[in-house]
């Protein structure tokens, strides 16, 4: 009797041998490769299967069952951290780059993350997500890619997004990000922008801030007329709108600041504009300072130096002492820059009752009265006539000029003396590269003040000595200034030293 062809086929696939028993389980292993191949009677519709290996199927089962069996019958069903372990004593040089490949990444993520939240996300917190979300990619055009455009447009959305959800347009957060429209616009470089966007915002804090100024007014007149319960309610709402009305100020002030260094910028060059906004910020500042103190009239300045240290304010919504002696300091540093240095001088003295009196920032202001002084000097001309070496008194005494003069030089050359000793009185460890600074100052306006006086061998050594100092310090452009000096006076002691021989040489002939 004939066999089917299944059965024929059954018959030639190999016996299988039990290599597993012991462990209670069994693997098939095939000692040859063979092939099976199933056929079916042809029956219309139908077709005959493929072919395929037998050894193949389940192939990477049966590899993985072999590995383990090769283990010692103990380990054969261990978990991953002992698999890991044999690999790492196996491979222990790869395993250790790679363990410290992980670890690497891991720490890297962490820490991207923690910088993300703490100084990305925090910065914005006091946004809602959509003014935020758009501020963000702004801050990015302007400091990370500068691209003006996308970021002033950014800019623009923050702002209606901030009106959207209801932000108040005089609020820090949204005045901040009106300033920095402009600080963009600073950037670019568009000054004249910047003062466009600068000039709208300042107006519009200022007609806030009269506004609350008439309000104020009108319910003092209308206190005498409330009874006591309504009284502590309207003193309570006085308080937060004067709490509303320095904040407000504070940042009048500080944009006319902003404004009157653009003007004074050599891209605009506008210094009665720069006047204007600085006097009126210094003002500003002073009338609001004293408004609930007692007035005073303030003291002449003195020639002789002196420090008188301002106690700090009462108010902490308004400005620092730090903060107004640097307003001062600006308005000063532009009479320095327009040659009004009359002007100058009492405001460098009133920016050291607002500074530290045993600080490298004293010294140097020490030093910028007295170079306002010097400066005004060599206005004057002085000396108005030659005059021998080492004098200290002009020829034409009578004048009043001249005795302007004099009174100038002995002033600078006390505050000059009052920063050295201030500077010396220092400990060392509170000295700051500021105070070398001022010691290289200080020597080249001593200078000047002996060579605008005519004392040229002495202007020459403290010249000297201040070139040999700026070049211990790495040099810049005082190394020049200071060449420049030295040559100037060479020539004014050789043409001194040519006439004297010219007169010694005329009084031979006679």
């Amino acid at each position: 009797m004939s066999k089917s062809p299944l059965a024929r086929a059954i018959a030639r696939v190999p016996a299988y041998h039990d290599t597993a028993a012991s462990q209670g389980r069994r693997t098939l292993t095939f000692s040859s490769r063979c092939y099976l191949t199933i056929s079916r009677p042809q029956y219309a519709g139908t077709r005959r299967l493929s072919t395929f290996p037998i050894n193949s199927l389940n192939r990477s089962r049966t590899s993985s069952e072999l590995r383990r069996l090769r283990l010692p019958p103990s380990r054969r069903y261990q978990g991953t951290w002992a698999r890991l372990s044999d690999t790492y004593r196996a491979h222990p040089f790869a395993g250790s780059v790679a363990l410290f490949a992980i670890l690497a990444g891991a720490g890297a993520i962490l820490y991207g993350t923690y910088i993300y939240q703490r100084f990305i996300v925090s910065s914005f917190s006091a946004y809602p997500e959509p003014v935020a979300k758009k501020l963000r990619r702004a801050i990015y055009y302007t400091n990370i890619s500068l691209e003006p455009r996308e970021a002033l447009k950014y800019y623009k959305q923050a702002l209606d997004a901030a009106e959207t959800c209801g932000m108040d347009c005089f609020s820090d957060e949204v005045l901040g990000i009106k300033v920095a429209m402009a600080w963009l616009m600073e950037k670019i470089p568009l000054p004249a922008k910047a003062i466009e966007v600068l000039l709208a915002v300042e107006k519009d804090c200022r007609a806030y801030v009269s506004r609350l100024d008439a309000a104020g007014q009108k319910e003092d007149g209308s206190e005498s007329l409330l009874g006591t319960g309504e009284e502590g309610k309207e003193e309570e709402q006085g308080t937060n709108r004067e709490r509303e009305r320095k904040r407000i100020l504070k940042w009048t002030v500080r944009m006319n600041v902003k404004l009157g260094e653009l003007y004074s910028s050599p891209h605009i060059a506008q210094p009665e504009l720069a006047e204007q906004r600085l006097v009126w910020a210094v003002e500003a500042i002073l009338r609001e300072r004293t408004r609930s103190s007692p007035p005073r009239t303030p003291p002449t300045p003195p020639l002789e130096p002196s420090i008188t240290t301002q106690q700090p304010h009462n108010d902490i919504d308004f400005f620092s002492n730090e903060e107004v002696g640097g307003s001062l300091e600006a308005l000063a540093t532009h009479y320095m820059a327009t040659e009004q240095y009359r002007l100058a001088a009492p405001l460098y003295i009133g920016c050291l009752q607002f500074a530290s009196p045993r600080s490298c920032r004293a010294v140097g202001l020490l030093q910028n009265v007295a170079a306002a002084y010097i400066a005004e000097l060599i206005r004057m001309g002085y000396p108005p006539k030659p005059i021998h070496e080492g004098s200290t008194e002009l020829e034409s005494t009578d004048s009043d000029d001249t005795a302007d003069a004099a009174q100038l030089l002995r002033g600078a050359e006390a505050w000059l003396a009052k920063s050295q000793e201030v500077e010396e009185a220092l400990p060392r460890e509170e000295r700051t590269p500021e105070c070398d600074v001022c010691r290289m100052a200080r020597l080249q306006y001593r200078g000047a003040a002996a060579e605008a006086w005519g004392r040229l061998e002495e202007a020459r050594a403290s010249y000297e000595d201040a070139l040999k100092g700026l070049r211990e310090l790495g040099g810049g452009e005082g190394v020049e200034v200071m060449v420049e000096s030295l040559e100037r006076v060479g020539k004014k002691i050789e043409g001194t030293w040519k006439k004297a021989g010219r007169a010694v040489e005329g009084e031979g002939v006679e």
